[in-house]
């Protein structure tokens, strides 16, 4: 869930690096993933690439949306991308390379059982908040069904890092009692090659 929403923001990154440059990139990625996603998104440092085929974000962090009892949901240290900028025309756009490097994973399941997890994949649960608010589907386009396929990906170089994972489970504490804390220092560290799929 989180290489898939990551993903997302590199898109919308690309998507925006004709309109504006870092500064002013910065308050719009955070702003627009916000909308996208209803959670908070902060970002220290953005750099475009010269000839926008990369960019870099320093210091990124998820804030979970406010009715959720812990602040912080993901921290990133780092995101590199760096697509071949022909492909962007193409059906498959084509990544050179994707470094994922999240510092901290911060899990978070609420006392009526909903998870900032569920809440970020657009899940509702039965009594539990709302999923966050998604935009109004896109017009159709006017071109005939059979002429329309997907559009795919090919990352080349796919590194992922993750530091440490907290989970925070309020569904069995007293009211305001201390939740259940699973904390986990992976430090894992792993590279792909040729990833067509965030499954």
């Amino acid at each position: 869930k989180v290489i898939r929403f990551l993903l997302i923001a590199v898109l919308l990154v690309l998507g925006a690096a004709y309109v504006a440059r870092d500064t002013l990139l910065k308050g719009r990625l955070e702003k627009a993933l916000s909308e996208q996603t209803g959670f908070g998104v902060e970002l220290d440092r953005l750099h475009l690439g010269w000839n926008l085929s990369s960019f870099e974000v320093e210091g990124a962090r998820l804030l979970n949306p406010p009715d959720f009892p812990l602040r912080d949901a993901l921290d990133l240290r780092t995101v590199r991308v760096v697509v071949a900028p022909l492909s962007l025309f193409t059906r498959e756009i084509k990544f050179r390379e994707v470094v994922l490097d999240v510092g901290k994973l911060v899990m978070v399941r609420k006392a009526d059982g909903e998870s900032n997890a569920e809440r970020l994949g657009g899940k509702k649960r039965s009594g539990g908040g709302a999923p966050a608010p998604r935009p109004d589907p896109a017009p159709a386009p006017t071109e005939p069904a059979e002429a329309r396929e997907p559009r795919g990906f090919r990352i080349e170089r796919l590194v992922l890092k993750v530091g440490a994972v907290e989970m925070h489970d309020f569904t069995k504490a007293q009211e305001g009692g201390e939740p259940a804390v699973t904390a986990m220092n992976l430090n894992l560290e792993q590279e792909h090659r040729d990833v067509t799929s965030v499954q």
